[in-house]
């Protein structure tokens, strides 16, 4: 729960499934991040490289070198962003080990979030095994391999990061009559209205990991879009979006 800006859950929890709920009812929506620590880190030394990533999304500092300083430290196991006075839920697969939550309120502007930083301990014996999934979703350097048949209504989606730089996925549902180049130039001006929603999200992962995310699609034409930056190899700081990471599909009538 978020509590005055605060995120109280529990201290420990078993290695295994667990859904992350956040029930935030403050006025703006709430962004919690789990991440799993290396071995040698610690907390204290984690929140430096933290507050350096939201300061290069500020302007202030290189994000390319901001990411892999947090990824030196831990692995993101996802996120879960909660609207004001509603909640959000992901689910994912923990293995034991030291854990942080790091919880901010939305934010405008450059001003930038006022992080809270919580431990998790996982420890003990597994418990849940994961849910079986109605569709699931590979992430790759750059692209996204989607199910041929997806159907409108309520659906558990697993989606897996089986790339090797860190990904996420934005569901952006197109307008009538929109197209996919219509949203490409609409990003590099941003004037007007945008001709897609958002639709649905799924947070950033590290590779090898996946979280489990429950959608409720209607029919329509969609796009799945990751804006990380490109952070190894070239490492040219790009969004994976202007790199072919931008893949459209269909949602089929019931």
């Amino acid at each position: 729960a978020v509590v005055e800006g605060a995120l109280e859950g529990p201290a420990s929890l078993a290695p295994g499934y667990h859904a992350f709920t956040v029930a935030n009812a403050g006025e703006a929506g709430y962004n919690v991040v789990v991440l799993r620590l290396k071995e040698g880190a610690t907390q204290d030394a984690l929140i430096p490289a933290v507050e350096a990533v939201d300061a290069s999304f500020a302007g202030q500092g290189d994000l390319v070198e901001a990411f892999n300083a947090v990824l030196e430290l831990a692995d993101i196991h996802g996120e879960v962003f909660a609207e004001s006075a509603a909640e959000g839920s992901v689910g994912m697969v923990l293995e034991p080990g030291a854990h942080v939550l790091v919880g901010n309120v939305e934010t405008e502007g450059e001003s930038l979030p006022q992080n809270s930083y919580t431990p998790l301990e996982v420890t003990g014996d597994a418990q849940t095994e994961a849910p079986e999934a109605d569709q699931t979703v590979q992430m790759v350097d750059f692209a996204f391999a989607l199910p041929a048949d997806i159907r409108a209504g309520e659906q558990v989606w697993q989606v897996v990061n089986a790339g090797e730089q860190i990904h996420h996925m934005v569901i952006m549902k197109l307008h009538e009559g929109k197209t996919v180049d219509d949203v490409t130039a609409w990003m590099e001006s941003e004037q007007g209205p945008p001709p897609a929603d958002e639709a649905g999200y799924v947070g950033v992962m590290s590779p090898g990991l996946s979280n489990y995310v429950t959608l409720e699609l209607e029919p329509g034409e969609y796009l799945a879009v990751c804006f990380m930056p490109d952070h190894l190899g070239e490492a040219t700081g790009q969004p994976h979006s202007m790199l072919g990471m931008m893949q459209s599909f269909t949602v089929a009538g019931e």
